[in-house]
């Protein structure tokens, strides 16, 4: 018999923009730019309509900025 696994967590990693991450910003833009980001990520994969934004972790690397998206059902 056929064992069926649920899978119940998914994370995307999206490197942040890098004009974005050039200048001073705003928390408020901040935020914005996060949502725009989990908005874009969710209409990259419709497979997601199921999960809910969990959390974001940044990731700071010498070559810019990931964002670790973290949704869950």
């Amino acid at each position: 018999m056929a064992q069926q696994v649920e899978e119940h967590k998914r994370l995307v990693e999206r490197w942040m923009d890098a004009d974005f991450q050039a200048k001073p910003i705003r928390m408020d833009e901040f935020i914005d730019h996060l949502r725009r980001q989990v908005s874009i990520v969710r209409e990259e994969d419709p497979t997601l309509a199921d999960y809910h934004l969990h959390d974001i972790k940044l990731l700071f690397q010498k070559q810019g900025v990931i964002l670790q998206i973290d949704f869950r059902k």
